[in-house]
This record gives C-alpha cells, sequence and structure tokens, in this order.
C-alpha cells in the first residue's frame, strides 16, 4: 500500500519510533510497499490487531488519520503492524495438499500463477515499541495448524505460544521487517507444509533452509 505524507505523519502519532525517525518509518514503508505491495499497515496491541469498535473492521491510515475501512470511523492503536498473506507452493506436498484441498477456508486461497499451486498465508507482524532494536512479533492466524493437522504447536515447531520463534537469544540484528519476512518466515511457513506432509519437526526445520523467490510480476517480490 502507498501512504501518502500526511499518512506517514500519521503513523508517528501511533509509534514513538516513527515519530522520532519518520525517515525510518518511511523506508519501512517504501520497502513493504515494493516487495509486499498488498499488504496492508494497521495497527495492534503487540499481539493482536486493533480492530474498528463500531463494525470490528481493520483499521488503516487515510487522509493523515486512522480509519476503520468499512464504516470510515476514526480509530487508534498502541502499536503499528502489518498484515497480508505470504504464498507457499505446495505441489511435490501431497499430503499438505490434501489437507488443504478437504479443508477449504477463505482467509487461505488456493491459487495457480504459472502452472504452480500456491497456498495463500494469512500473517500478522507487529512492531515493537523499540523497533528496530527488538525483533518483531509474528502470527498466524490459529486455522493454520488445524488445516496442516498440527494439535499442538510448541517449542518444536518454533513457536512459544501463537508467536514464531525466528530468532536465537542476542542474534537478531536491525534489519526491515521485508527481510525478516522474507528471510524467516517463509522459511517457517516451508518447514510447518513439511511437518502437515508428514514429516516430523526436526526434520522439517533441519538442513538448508528454503528461500521463496517469485517474479515480480507474479507477487511483487525482488
Amino acid at each position: 500500500m502507498n501512504l501518502t505524507p500526511a499518512d506517514l505523519t500519521a503513523t508517528g502519532r501511533v509509534a514513538d519510533w516513527a515519530r522520532s525517525n519518520p525517515a525510518l518509518a518511511a523506508a519501512e514503508v517504501a520497502e513493504m510497499a515494493t516487495h509486499f505491495p498488498a499488504w496492508l499497515l494497521t495497527v495492534s496491541n503487540g499481539t493482536a490487531l486493533t480492530l474498528c469498535k463500531q463494525c470490528g473492521e481493520l483499521l488503516l491510515f487515510s487522509e493523515g488519520k486512522l480509519r476503520c475501512r468499512g464504516c470510515g470511523r476514526v480509530g487508534k492503536g498502541p502499536r503499528l503492524a502489518w498484515t497480508g498473506h505470504l504464498p507457499l507452493p505446495v505441489d511435490g506436498l501431497p499430503r499438505a495438499l490434501g489437507r488443504i484441498l478437504v479443508q477449504p477456508h477463505p482467509a487461505y486461497p488456493l491459487v495457480t500463477v504459472g502452472g504452480t499451486r500456491l497456498w495463500l498465508v494469512p500473517v500478522v507482524a507487529h512492531y515493537p515499541v523499540d523497533w528496530p532494536r527488538s525483533q518483531p512479533t509474528i502470527q498466524y492466524n490459529p486455522d493454520l495448524f488445524r488445516i496442516l493437522g498440527i494439535a499442538s504447536p510448541s517449542a518444536s515447531h518454533h513457536m512459544i505460544g501463537a508467536t514464531l520463534c525466528l530468532y536465537a537469544s542476542g542474534q537478531w540484528r536491525s534489519v526491515t521487517l521485508r527481510v525478516v519476512l522474507q528471510q524467516r518466515v517463509v522459511n517457517h511457513l516451508a518447514s510447518m507444509l513439511k511437518i502437515g506432509d508428514g514429516q516430523a519437526p526436526v526434520t522439517a526445520f533441519a538442513g538448508k533452509q528454503h528461500i521463496y523467490e517469485s517474479r515480480e510480476d507474479d507477487w511483487g517480490y525482488r
């Protein structure tokens, strides 16, 4: 999504780090717009998205204010967050694909691009209050685990509760959210698909990690 200068200023009214470093906020938004153009910048409390109190829709930046995309009511939230889908190739994973096909879900569309079937997985990425000194909080919709037949995601799945564990202690470096999504979250999702296909977590997460790359004319990734 492309934000106006007034919208970028409005992000500073939500997050101290965006107000104190507007160039950083502008760079984050520009990079996400280039690599994840369909993703939406919204607000959260750090663990869940903050929705409109009137109609329950997402709050988005528009005309220099944070507004409900449903009713247009002005809202507020304590942190910035992004939400969107990551596409995962599922050909070659027959058991996982079978689970997806028998449990169609509107939030998890299955599409075909260039002859490749891609499963679109919804993801929420919450910025911390001290970004980029601390890593973001990344979460999946809980239905992901039900669809893939994962009864209780745990540390063996690189999960702590509903939150992904993507970096070991002391491993975090100040990279952009786009880098986290492309280099860590896509790899994690690829491993979760392997588990849904019948692999044990220790095998699914072992070895060289999958790096997702897509042509710009497919998904806008670079």
